[in-house]
């Protein structure tokens, strides 16, 4: 008996390897303010290097569902307010619920960016219109 538990422990992941990811993540930022301090003399804004480390995991429910997690421990750089020298540290736990409902993998779907427009600046100043933006929206609305 000892012997079939084992050796249906030992095969119980195997049936679940479909189910579950697993996976690290990491990166670099780099924090840059820009901002207009007028009357606070006492915020201290420095440009800083952090760093992002974690865990992630997802769980397949099934075909088209899935809830996925991840444990980041993470260097903000932001500073605090009248203190020089310290880098605040969070831990964040970002979930989120995965939906496929054509069961399908969905990798290399979509539109190609291949329209070009201009950024034309003097237009946003004056209007705050972004012909960018209203020719991407033109293309959704039309499909021309």
């Amino acid at each position: 008996m000892k012997k079939l538990l084992t050796i249906l422990t030992l095969m119980l992941p195997s049936l679940a390897f479909g189910q579950w990811r697993v996976g690290v993540n990491g990166g670099a930022d780099y924090n840059h303010f820009i901002i207009d301090k007028h009357y606070q003399t006492d915020y201290v804004f420095e440009d800083r290097w952090g760093v992002t480390l974690g865990v992630m995991g997802q769980y397949d429910i099934n075909s088209w569902l899935g809830i996925r997690a991840e444990l980041d421990w993470t260097q903000k750089n932001s500073g605090h307010i009248g203190v020089e020298g310290i880098t605040p540290v969070y831990v964040y736990l970002p979930t989120e619920c995965i939906f496929d409902f054509n069961k399908q993998l969905l990798e290399g779907v979509g539109v190609t960016p291949d329209i070009e427009v201009a950024y034309d600046p003097v237009l946003f100043k004056n209007t705050k219109q972004d012909s960018q933006i209203d020719r991407a929206l033109q293309f959704i609305r039309t499909g021309n």
